[in-house]
């Protein structure tokens, strides 16, 4: 399964990116948890 968060710094600014087209970014469980996780 392909990562549906993608996260990473760029001069100094996290992006933090929905990687899920086929539901056209809305979030699951899952995704909310690693949206948490990433926020941590």
């Amino acid at each position: 399964m392909a990562d549906t968060l993608l996260f990473r710094v760029e001069n100094g600014v996290g992006w933090i990116v929905l990687n899920r087209p086929e539901a056209r970014n809305a979030m699951n469980a899952e995704m909310r948890q690693a949206y948490l996780d990433a926020l941590a």
